[in-house]
């Protein structure tokens, strides 16, 4: 491995690490704290119409 691809690589890691640096700073500031409240029923009605849709489109 010459000169060059030393330091491509090193440069290519870096960038790697980098954006995953950034990804999990943007993750911890704005989805973290992210909830969505589940409700059993409504999801369960949600399901069954949707699969009710499917059944008849066909």
């Amino acid at each position: 491995m010459d000169r060059r691809d030393r330091r491509l690589r090193r440069e290519l890691i870096l960038l790697v690490i980098a954006k995953l640096i950034v990804l999990t700073a943007i993750w911890w500031l704005f989805i973290r704290d992210a909830r969505v409240a589940v409700d059993d029923t409504t999801a369960a009605r949600h399901f069954t119409t949707a699969q009710q849709g499917e059944t008849d489109a066909q």
